[in-house]
């Protein structure tokens, strides 16, 4: 027979969340490894972006376009999966922050608190500059200004 207690709070679940994020913590084998994946996601990057460059994409504007039917541009095979030239850039330059961070002995360390980031968030987000804890507050207020009307760009994790 199982027992069944009353059910936690949200100061309790969020105590416990916190609790588990903190048994594991960043060694120097981790930073080494996030490292690496951080360097093999930018070198796969900026492949990507080089041989987005290297398409001839068809001037919209052009006859050759002009004259192909709408039922034969369905037909056609587009290269899926292509990210956003900005995208790329925008993360490339996040890997790069974390890089230097990780130099300056500073990668892991919350911009908001200044308390360390876990492990496990590291390895969810390679290049998340705020704790969990941070992260939640920082998207509560983000929801806040959302509903009251303001438009608000994404914050940084």
């Amino acid at each position: 027979m199982a027992f069944v207690g009353a059910p936690l709070s949200a100061a309790k679940k969020l105590q416990l969340r916190d609790h588990m994020e903190q048994e594991r913590q960043l060694t120097p084998e981790g930073l080494a490894e996030l490292r690496r994946r951080l360097e093999a996601r930018r070198d796969a990057l900026i492949r990507a972006k080089r041989a987005a460059e290297e398409i001839e994409y068809p001037d919209p504007e052009s006859e050759e376009i002009a004259r192909v039917s709408p039922e034969e541009l369905e037909r056609i095979d587009f290269p899926s999966g292509i990210i956003p030239e900005e995208e790329i850039t925008d993360e490339v330059t996040e890997i790069d922050d974390a890089i230097v961070r990780m130099q300056a002995e500073q990668y892991g360390v919350c911009d908001r608190c200044g308390k360390e980031i876990s492990f496990d968030r590291l390895e969810q987000f390679p290049y998340t500059r705020h704790c969990s804890n941070c992260a939640r507050i920082m998207e509560k207020q983000k929801r806040d200004l959302e509903a009251e009307g303001h438009q608000v760009s994404d914050p940084e994790y």
